[in-house]
């Protein structure tokens, strides 16, 4: 998906996300491995987020690094903890 090669980048996600679901269901029956059942989980999860982004960026048509991005500096926005957001939400009406 950082290629920019969405295409395949959804492909590889749906081939990952079936050999995590079978790997999850050979922990739940195979008590050598079931400690990693939460990893597994995790990483369904992961993937699926991955997925949905590559989704959208496609869905747009847009550059994915600079989806990605944007969701980045969304996540990492440091707000003040009081005072007035006009300024920094750009409503100017504050």
């Amino acid at each position: 998906m950082l290629d920019g090669d969405i295409t395949s980048a959804m492909g590889s996600f749906t081939a990952a996300l079936a050999k995590l679901n079978k790997a999850k269901k050979d922990c739940i029956t195979n008590m050598k491995v079931a400690i990693m059942g939460q990893a597994v989980a995790t990483e369904i999860s992961e993937v699926e987020a991955l997925n949905e982004t590559a989704n959208a960026v496609n869905a747009l048509g847009g550059d994915p690094l600079k989806s990605l991005s944007q969701v980045r500096r969304l996540f990492t926005a440091e707000y003040p903890n009081v005072g007035r957001w006009g300024s920094v939400l750009k409503d100017k009406n504050s």
